[in-house]
């Protein structure tokens, strides 16, 4: 498992005429500057990491999740100032959201179970566990998400068993899912 980093308060000026013109496309289409920012970012670790410089090069499966025939597996994630990118060698999820993020309690109550509730955890920490375990195979929040707590750093979920890591980096909580094995 390779994790990597893109701040988006470090790109030059001009960074997106680097990327695939889909992925400019969709930057301009941005009515807000810092998601236009987090796109970039997203499309440079895209190109950097996976050699992602031309459209097409990228499909996606049954759910919509992003893969690259005959290339390692990833995940995709950008929130707050950061994009990040998950490079391994089994199904893999990643997320990332700004440490300060708080939600009202309604919707805690809708995706969190009574354990993650219970536990004091920020919020912000929950929802990204959560979110990398949904983005496994692309499903994502179409999955019911108070079905399974991520307290553990381990858990069996859809058949398989996942091995879930947190850190924090620079006022962000980071999230990462890795398929151990299949049952």
């Amino acid at each position: 498992m390779t994790l990597y980093r893109k701040d988006i308060r470090t790109l030059e000026p001009g960074a997106a005429a680097l990327l695939p013109p889909a992925r400019q496309a969709r930057i301009r289409r941005c009515r807000d500057a810092d998601e236009a920012l987090r796109l970039t970012a997203a499309g440079l670790l895209l190109r950097e990491r996976l050699g992602v410089t031309q459209d097409g090069r990228l499909r996606t499966g049954p759910y919509g999740k992003p893969y690259l025939p005959g290339g390692p597996e990833f995940s995709l994630s950008h929130g707050g100032e950061l994009a990040v990118l998950l490079l391994a060698d089994a199904p893999c999820g990643v997320d990332v959201e700004p440490c300060g993020r708080e939600v009202p309690a309604a919707m805690r109550q809708r995706v969190l179970t009574a354990e993650d509730m219970a536990s004091g955890r920020p919020f912000a920490w929950l929802w990204t566990r959560k979110e990398a375990v949904l983005k496994l195979d692309g499903r994502g929040i179409t999955l019911p998400l108070p079905a399974f707590s991520v307290l553990d750093d381990e858990l069996t979920w859809n058949g398989h068993r996942i091995t879930l890591t947190t850190e924090r980096w620079q006022a962000h909580f980071i999230s990462c899912a890795i398929v151990e094995e299949t049952d």
